[in-house]
């Protein structure tokens, strides 16, 4: 059922493999390594042609959006969002960074952000500020590496907390059904009592229920893992 995670235990070496195929699956790790190539063959291209800065427009808008550094205003007071805080973000609202990280970002935002006008979209950027922004990202790709280890660490506990839950609500439910089905023998012989039959009953079904409520935690925790350890291109 765990397939195609290489295991699914609280073992070190479970835990560490499936973290190992999480970060080499990463779409958004890889993403970065290209990224930073491509910045660094620009930075090493302007610096054997003594440049000090590089026009914005040789970056592919997807490169683009690693290079750039919104302004957000929090308690009145302005300050610069980049690559560092958005991985953060990956772990607590993927969706709209990931769009971001993979270069999913329309022409009328890169006008925004970059200009629209002649003027605007000739505008360069120091060679020295490329340098910091690839440190920047480094920096972010080390923190995704580790936030990536202890997110499928945190899912493979929560995986064996909830079979564990499973198992004891699957043995509560199969006590419960051979109790009542030693009961059905002894009211069936004029023995026992309608309301006690029909509570014992009810009982079964609801210990089934929480079995039923169990398994599907787990199974929900299985496709957690399969999403971050074996993501879907």
């Amino acid at each position: 059922m765990y397939q195609p995670l290489p295991c699914l235990d609280t073992t070190a070496d479970c835990v560490q493999r499936l973290q190992a195929e999480a970060i080499q699956n990463s779409t958004v790790l890889r993403e970065l390594d290209t990224k930073v190539s491509l910045i660094n063959e620009k930075i090493e291209e302007a610096r054997k042609n003594n440049q000090k800065s590089i026009d914005l427009a040789i970056f592919e808008p997807a490169l683009q959006v690693f290079l750039r550094q919104d302004t957000i205003v929090e308690n009145g007071q302005s300050r610069k969002v980049g690559v560092v805080e958005r991985v953060g973000q990956l772990f607590t609202n993927p969706g709209p960074v990931i769009n971001d990280l993979l270069g999913a970002i329309g022409i009328p935002i890169l006008r925004g952000v970059f200009g629209g006008n002649d003027a605007q979209q000739g505008r360069a950027i120091q060679i020295s500020d490329l340098v910091v922004k690839v440190a920047e990202m480094e920096r972010g790709k080390t923190e995704i590496i580790a936030k990536t280890r202890d997110r499928v660490q945190q899912l493979v506990l929560d995986f064996d907390l909830y079979a564990r839950e499973f198992q004891a609500e699957q043995a509560i439910a199969i006590s419960e059904a051979k109790s009542l089905q030693l009961y059905r023998v002894t009211y069936a012989a004029g023995d026992g009592d309608t309301d006690v039959y029909l509570n014992r009953k009810e009982k079964v079904e609801r210990a089934k229920l929480q079995a039923f409520k169990a398994w599907a935690k787990v199974r929900g925790q299985i496709t957690n893992l399969k999403t971050v350890v074996t993501p879907r291109e």
